[in-house]
């Protein structure tokens, strides 16, 4: 008679008290910077050894989700889940699969270009503008500091999907932007700027603005022999009936031209390995 029977693997007990905390954690019943029970506490309520609380302290913390300090003072404190963690492994797989930061920003486009489009499609946005134009104020504060300049276009970046609504484009968003940021960061420090990472700031800024002002509602055509001057451009008033969204594919170019223009160096991605 044939075997039906399957082999039961059954968890490890620091697995199980791992993901015991791991839930706590999640569901917000632990937050960021706890501290644990000392272990002979965890061993009490747990009923395990206390190789298990280790190994389950061990687990927790190479998810990221727990430091540990030694010494006076030290103990286990609780870290709620991170972006940074999931882009640095994600940055290994596509280091291992060649990617290039090519491959990266042209994502980051695919996941704003839909996110933009709800954003036009908001009969009202007033507050997407306003804080999209904080945004480039900011950019404008740091103008003369190449590193946070470049971290202020990622956080526009960042605003664009955050501003959708939707959690789950801005988790997938803000892990592209951590990865581009990383290798941004790492370009800057290893090269002083040249004439031609010095014009890039300027012309990405003036991408942002180009892609707020999309945003605006337009201008209305004064009839010809009216009378009326038409030397100075009408008021905007973002409260009124906007303009239809604009297609995905025109969206996606507007993007791909500001993503272009924040490399901050013609060879930046172009063609790049992912390291």
């Amino acid at each position: 008679m044939a075997n039906v029977l399957r082999a039961v693997h059954l968890p490890k007990m620091a697995e199980l008290v791992a993901e015991h905390l791991r839930k706590q954690i999640i569901a917000g019943e632990l937050k960021e910077g706890d501290p644990l029970p000392p272990e002979d506490q965890l061993m009490e309520h747990a009923g395990v050894a206390r190789t298990t609380v280790r190994e389950a302290l061990r687990i927790l913390e190479s998810e990221g989700l727990m430091i540990v300090r030694r010494g006076a003072g030290g103990g286990a404190r609780i870290r709620t889940p991170r972006v940074a963690n999931v882009a640095r492994y994600i940055g290994l797989v596509l280091q291992s699969q060649g990617a290039t930061l090519e491959d990266v920003h042209a994502a980051r486009v695919l996941l704003e270009a839909p996110a933009a489009g709800m954003l036009a499609s908001y009969e009202d946005r007033a507050d997407i503008v306003a804080s999209l134009r904080d945004a480039l104020d900011e950019e404008e504060r740091v103008a003369d500091d190449p590193i946070e300049l470049s971290r202020a276009y990622g956080r526009f970046h960042q605003l664009i999907v955050q501003l959708s609504g939707s959690e789950t484009l801005e988790v997938l968003t803000a892990v592209s932007n951590r990865i581009i940021q990383v290798q941004a960061d790492r370009y800057m420090k290893a090269h002083k700027p040249d004439g031609s990472v010095n014009s890039a700031p300027s012309i990405a800024h003036r991408a942002h603005r180009r892609f707020v002002s999309s945003f605006l509602p337009a201008r209305p055509r004064t009839p010809r022999n009216s009378g009326v001057s038409t030397s100075r451009p009408a008021t905007h008033n973002c409260s009124r009936t906007p303009t239809p969204a604009r297609s995905s594919t025109s969206w996606t170019d507007s993007l791909q031209l500001a993503t272009r223009r924040c490399r901050g160096a013609p060879d930046f991605a172009a063609g790049r390995r992912y390291r």
